[in-house]
């Protein structure tokens, strides 16, 4: 940490006389509360006791982070003082306003170094990562792009992608911008970095049953679930016969006796090829309502037949009378014997 030499000296009083510079720095301290780590880091390391009726009080006219300027410029602290605080609290912002200009360098380029030109081949839904790091005071900040347009919530050095998907491919860079205290503004773009998702080869998800049966002229459809990246081309087949579906659902809406057989689809996508199991498929008729009318049954019959003894129970001793019995429950339930 290399303070400004015309700054390294003065004390926080004197620093008030450089107006501008003074208001930055209460502004940045006023910022997200930041006031507060610097209160927290002052009584934890300087065991400096600064009472909390002071930022309560109705008579204050002056912020939070004035009023601690204030107490500091009480126990006569200085420049080089502010800022072991300041970046003892990590406040890089507010710190850099009292550090020597460093020019703005990236340090650390996105993809592999070694490789300016490779390509990043990701699978779906693996979570994805590109660095970007730079050196300068100020400090740095940074803007993510993807194909030439900003990326929203990725201002950080690290790209991070959860979950990455096929819209996720394209090319990513980081623009690292400086802005001086006298508001120049210097900027450096990273390399370029293709990222694309990887191929992957067929893989069934639900395949066709083994067996299927449908009534003659009625509607056949068989369908296969597949994941595949490219996605992935369908061939049906009948037998040793290809068929000309290219989805992955199969319909033939009027099915005929011809339409029997063994039915295979195969999956292709440049990268890897699999069939399905085969299905065979069975046509039966519908049964004739005049013939079921016709042939309706009128009765139901039961034939009772009693030998004159049991051959493994010998206990029952009867079993004529076993025989009638069973015929009177029976006609009871409207049968004719």
């Amino acid at each position: 940490m290399k303070i400004a030499a015309d700054l390294q000296y003065l004390s926080i009083k004197e620093l008030q006389r450089h107006y501008e510079l003074y208001r930055t720095l209460i502004i940045k301290l006023s910022s997200g509360n930041n006031w507060r780590k610097i209160l927290e880091f002052v009584e934890d390391n300087f065991c400096c006791d600064i009472r909390d009726d002071q930022f309560n009080s109705p008579m204050t006219t002056c912020s939070p982070a004035e009023i601690i300027l204030q107490e500091l410029v009480i126990r006569d602290a200085d420049v080089e003082m502010l800022c072991i605080i300041l970046q003892g609290c990590n406040l890089m912002d507010a710190l850099t306003l009292f550090l020597e200009h460093e020019p703005l360098e990236i340090t650390k380029q996105p993809g592999d170094p070694n490789d300016l030109g490779k390509i990043f081949y990701v699978k779906e839904y693996d979570d994805f990562e590109l660095e970007c790091t730079a050196t300068g005071i100020p400090v740095p900040t940074y803007q993510w792009f993807k194909d030439g347009i900003p990326l929203e919530n990725q201002t950080a050095s690290l790209l991070s992608i959860e979950e990455f998907v096929s819209d996720d491919s394209g090319d990513y860079h980081c623009c690292v911008k400086q802005v001086a205290n006298n508001a120049e503004v210097v900027q450096q773009i990273s390399n370029c970095v293709t990222v694309k998702q990887q191929p992957e080869a067929p893989v069934i998800n639900f395949d066709l049953p083994s067996t299927k049966s449908i009534k003659l002229g009625e509607q056949l459809s068989l369908t296969i679930n597949a994941h595949a990246f490219p996605a992935p081309d369908y061939s049906w087949y009948h037998g040793n016969v290809l068929l000309a579906c290219k989805s992955s659902v199969l319909v033939i809406d009027e099915i005929g006796m011809e339409n029997e057989g063994k039915y295979i689809c195969c999956i292709q996508n440049g990268v890897g090829e699999l069939c399905s199991k085969p299905c065979i498929v069975s046509v039966y008729f519908a049964p004739c309502e005049e013939k079921l009318e016709k042939n309706h049954a009128s009765a139901k019959f039961a034939l009772l037949i009693g030998n004159s003894k049991y051959e493994h129970y010998k206990q029952l001793l009867t079993p004529e009378n076993d025989l009638l019995a069973l015929t009177e429950i029976l006609k009871n339930l409207i049968l004719k014997l």
